[in-house]
């Protein structure tokens, strides 16, 4: 599943809140694996920055409470406060919020306010891409020094390789390591043990050097956080950088308590994406957090099926051959000196798994074929989202109208037997100041051009345009790229890949309330 970035603006951009300082700080935002902005889905305990889940493959996102629109926690900055003002910064933690809401002046960038700063926003997936590492490094975060020098170097496009997270000029020939990097990944731009803040300050919109500028109408940065411990993720590096990715798990909670004293851990179970087949073994990883001598006893619902020594990564690797059926995975962690380390367990993993297709009767069963992947990718991430712009008033005058044509969404399928597979697109709702939203079935794609690069199947691109006219921000319905899965593209046989361009089209009702909407559109593949 990957996401397409949206975000654009409608009229004039709000002004400053006047009035006394909001007082968010800390506790009024939260760690989650989706956008959805709903606290009880918060991550408890920890995670790993852009590899979440057992198949460490989902995103993390500093989210605010959307359940109610937004509308509490806006409510907090004063009238015309909006979510896409909010830029994401990183500071160490301080007990007294002054390193989250540090004082400024008119005119201050974040790169000058804080110590860390970033491209990315609320509410924003920080999304790695473990099947491509060359281009996995989640989020670059960069220095005020750093992100000078880039800037004097021509802002060269760049990436780090999860492999070795060194960050390397993309665009020249070899990708060879940069001379002036952006920054560092947040894999590994801390040191393991550190306690610091992921920051949500508040923006004016306007940019110095593409850096936002802090709105300072409160004498003191508007801005609510949270804080974590960082710890290393033992499963980025090749096996020449084990250990590398020295900031790339974060625990949450107090982190003071110290080694030897039953310091905290976190268990991760990474279990392949199904459905799975029995009697196939199945590859299976539990990683520690931070890395603690021990076992792991590996469970199917209450069931017992391994007890797994710990490496001296913290990690344990085994093979399970399952069964038909439904089953429940999860890790238990037991520390060999319970003094020194907490057990912790992973959350429970659902797994289904199919029976073993049949052989067909008579002749001489051949090799086994590999099984291939079906993979979707796009080039839009938190650092190039893709943008609508400003909406314009149509001609009627009853309408607001944008587009913006997009190019790269690649179906790649490696799969044996020349299966056929369906690309679906679907849009989450514009969100915008004070709870405003325009409608996800206004979103569509159009004029949609497939491109087989290679293979020999038929492709056929289905335009799913938005309602017109529009429909109201409450309005029920599932035109667009609204409510459900919309089918976009189809291939009638694999392998090979094919390239999706058109164009991604906007239609708003005059009602519309101004301000900077930002969403989503996801595109699945099956």
């Amino acid at each position: 599943m990957l996401v397409a970035l949206v975000g654009l603006a409608v009229g004039p951009a709000a002004g400053p809140a006047a009035g006394a300082a909001p007082d968010p700080g800390a506790g009024d935002l939260f760690l989650a694996t989706d956008t959805a902005g709903d606290p009880a889905t918060a991550v408890d305990d920890g995670g790993f920055w852009g590899h979440e889940g057992p198949a460490r493959e989902g995103a993390t996102v500093l989210s605010a409470d959307l359940t109610d629109g937004g509308a509490g926690f806006l409510g907090q900055f004063g009238s015309g406060a909006s979510m896409a003002d909010f830029a994401l910064v990183f500071t160490p933690t301080s007990t007294d919020g002054s390193a989250e809401a540090p004082e400024v002046t008119a005119g201050q960038t974040v790169a000058e306010a804080y110590p860390y700063f970033t491209r990315a926003g609320l509410q924003t997936p920080l999304q790695g891409d473990p099947a491509h590492p060359a281009d996995d490094q989640v989020l670059l975060v960069s220095t005020q020094a750093e992100w000078d020098d880039w800037v004097a170097d021509g802002r060269p496009a760049q990436a780090a390789s999860s492999d070795d997270l060194v960050v390397r000029d993309t665009d020249l020939p070899g990708a060879p390591e940069a001379a002036h990097p952006r920054g560092r990944s947040i894999l590994d731009r801390w040191a393991a043990g550190q306690r610091m803040s992921a920051v949500a300050v508040r923006t004016t919109g306007e940019l110095v050097d593409g850096v936002p500028v802090v709105d300072a109408s409160q004498g003191r940065a508007q801005a609510a956080w949270v804080s974590f411990t960082t710890a290393v993720d033992p499963a980025v590096g090749d096996a020449d950088h084990p250990g590398v990715a020295t900031s790339g798990a974060y625990q949450l909670g107090s982190g003071t308590t110290p080694a030897g004293s039953g310091a905290a851990t976190m268990t991760v179970l990474s279990v392949p994406s199904g459905p799975l087949t029995a009697g196939v073994p199945v590859p299976l990883t539990a990683a520690v957090v931070p890395a603690a001598d021990g076992t792991v006893e590996v469970r199917d619902g209450t069931d017992v099926l391994a007890v797994v020594a710990l490496d001296a990564d913290g990690v344990a690797a085994w093979s399970w051959t399952p069964s038909p059926g439904h089953h429940t995975l999860t890790a238990v962690f037991r520390p060999r000196d319970g003094a020194a380390w907490a057990g912790s367990s992973s959350p429970p993993t659902p797994v289904e798994v199919v029976d073993a297709a049949p052989r067909p009767s008579g002749g001489r069963a051949g090799d086994g074929v590999p099984e291939g992947m079906l993979v979707v990718s796009t080039p839009y991430t938190p650092d190039h989202p893709l943008d609508l712009g400003r909406l314009t008033m149509a001609p009627d005058a009853a309408t607001y109208t944008s587009s913006v044509p997009f190019d790269g969404v690649l179906v790649s399928d490696t799969r044996a037997g020349g299966l056929p597979w369906e690309l679906a697109a679907l849009a989450t709702n514009l969100t915008g100041a004070n709870g405003a939203v325009i409608n996800a079935q206004n979103l569509g794609l159009v004029h949609l051009v497939a491109d087989i690069r290679t293979g020999s199947g038929t492709a056929a691109p289905v335009d799913r345009p938005g309602a017109f006219p529009p429909v109201e921000a409450a309005a029920a319905g599932a035109l667009g790229l609204g409510l459900d899965p919309k089918p976009v593209m189809n291939l009638t046989a694999g392998p090979g890949t094919v390239e999706l361009s058109g164009v991604l089209m906007l239609r708003a009702p005059v009602s519309t309330p101004p301000g900077h909407y930002t969403g989503m559109v996801t595109f699945t593949i099956d």
